[in-house]
């Protein structure tokens, strides 16, 4: 199935087709999604339905440089039930789009795509520029406007560079966005360290504090370390800085390891534990946040998984808990979902069902 869209790229990219190594293929996805609260049927139920058209070209391929870019359109149709009443919106606009220029050991990509790095996968300190959730099987995320560039070393290390143009909405794990049109700059050094991955990240940004309603910045400066030995350990740490809010210092750190037991068809179980400190002066940071987090799957068959995600707040005394089962094919994936959230503080309690239908030709 094409559209306009991919009719109108075709002929953008027509002129490419001259040079050698001219590639063009597209894919569509089409999904339905949908989430029932069980304990107020009609309060935040939801449905939606997403086509996604991607589009990716190979423009030039030769001994000295590479041409590519990619393009995918979304069309979203939702609608969410609130009490007696319900809420349609069509979103019809580009997902993603960029052009990539590689040679050997350097590569330049812009335009709007998704940033991500760090080992940890559940509770993610180094979750700067994407919302992944871990067990989103489409994997979205609002994408990043922005120039990225690589360079790979002979010793096996990558340098990242980064200009990130802010839409005014918070990115990742912020609370405060970027100012609106202003750019966040970075860097990332990726390096073997004796039998480990380092990695050490830098992040640079203008906001707008809304303690001194003045501007300011924020700097980043992260570690994180993986070691894989008898089983995979990790750790990531962030240190945030905003001269002019009321918190100017904090820090958020996670250690993890995963494993497969030989059990059956073979049990995959990861955990991580994260801590949260703040304060005003660096001398007397202090703990504010504890949590943890485990991830287990189990391939039930060659077709079918079952994945289990806890979540814990010991601080807040939240607790969520998620169940999925997933069949998979090659171009057909079902899933059903089954969540329970508790706060023992609030003694609330949420239940949720959900069901997804993914297919792709």
């Amino acid at each position: 199935m094409k559209s306009v869209f991919a009719v109108l790229l075709i002929f953008l990219l027509l002129p490419f087709s001259l040079l050698q190594g001219f590639e063009l293929d597209s894919t569509n996805r089409f999904s339905v999604n949908a989430m029932l609260h069980l304990d107020e049927p009609s309060e935040g139920s939801n449905a939606q339905f997403d086509w996604l058209l991607t589009v990716n070209a190979k423009l030039m391929q030769s001994k000295v440089l590479n041409l590519d870019a990619e393009a995918v359109h979304s069309a979203q149709l939702s609608s969410v039930w609130q009490q007696d009443d319900s809420d349609q919106d069509l979103q019809n606009d580009l997902y993603r789009y960029w052009l990539r220029a590689s040679t050997a050991r350097t590569e330049l990509r812009v335009g709007l795509q998704r940033i991500n790095f760090g080992s940890a996968r559940l509770i993610r300190p180094l979750q700067w520029f994407d919302k992944l959730d871990p067990l989103d099987l489409l994997e979205q995320t609002e994408g990043a406007k922005a120039g990225l560039a690589k360079i790979y070393f002979p010793n096996n290390s990558t340098l990242w560079l980064w200009a990130i143009l802010s839409d005014g909405k918070p990115k990742g794990n912020e609370w405060i966005s970027t100012t609106k049109d202003k750019f966040d700059y970075g860097l990332r050094y990726e390096f073997p360290l004796l039998s480990t991955e380092t990695g050490l990240s830098l992040n640079h940004r203008p906001i707008f504090s809304p303690d001194s309603a003045k501007k300011t910045t924020e700097s980043r400066l992260a570690l994180d370390i993986r070691y894989d030995t008898f089983a995979g350990l990790w750790l990531e740490s962030s240190a945030n800085y905003a001269p002019e809010l009321e918190t100017k210092w904090s820090l958020q750190s996670v250690l993890g390891a995963d494993y497969t037991f030989g059990l059956g068809n073979g049990l995959y179980v990861l955990a991580e534990s994260g801590i949260k400190h703040s304060s005003d002066e660096i001398s007397s940071l202090h703990s504010t946040e504890l949590s943890s987090s485990a991830m287990m799957n189990y391939p039930l068959g060659l077709l079918d998984t079952i994945h289990y995600l806890a979540f814990a707040n010991w601080d807040t005394h939240l607790q969520t808990h998620s169940l999925v089962l997933r069949r998979s094919y090659d171009r057909l994936a079902i899933e059903l979902r089954a969540s329970y959230q508790n706060n023992s503080d609030s003694g609330e309690d949420r239940k949720f069902l959900g069901a997804l239908i993914s297919y792709t030709i």
